[in-house]
């Protein structure tokens, strides 16, 4: 096991620097949204709301995700992910506390819906950056 994570060690600093930041970004970044999405599932249920809300909330995000991808990538492409990456991080951002703040069942659909949508836009300008 030690040899391994030696070989693992050896072989990232082996990368360029630009690639080792965007490796650490893409690990704090998914693991921050994981315990978000994780928490606040547990954090609705103890609000009082059913099981199937829970599965609506999770299913508005999924769904905004499927029909922000292309017009993303779209804007990507026309304005840049230099400039479209902190444009979506800070609706990311916007979105989940939104999300942690609001209580109504239809403010809750909305906000998961927005979340998604934000997420998927900062998500694509992220991924459209690393094969630049």
């Amino acid at each position: 096991m030690t040899t391994l994570i030696h070989e693992w060690k050896l072989q990232l600093l082996q990368y360029s620097r630009n690639i080792r930041l965007f490796l650490l970004f893409n690990f704090v970044w998914n693991l921050g949204i994981g315990m978000f999405g994780l928490v606040y599932n547990l954090y609705v249920k103890s609000m009082g709301y059913e099981q199937t809300m829970v599965g609506h909330l999770v299913g508005m995000t999924a769904i905004a995700s499927a029909i922000v991808l292309i017009p993303a990538g779209i804007l990507n492409d026309k304005f840049g992910p230099k400039r479209v990456i902190p444009f979506g991080l800070f609706c990311v951002l916007a979105a989940l506390t939104a999300r942690s703040l609001l209580v109504g069942e239809h403010a809750l659909t909305a906000t998961a819906f927005l979340g998604g949508g934000c997420i998927c836009s900062a998500s694509t300008s992220r991924l459209r950056c690393s094969q630049a």
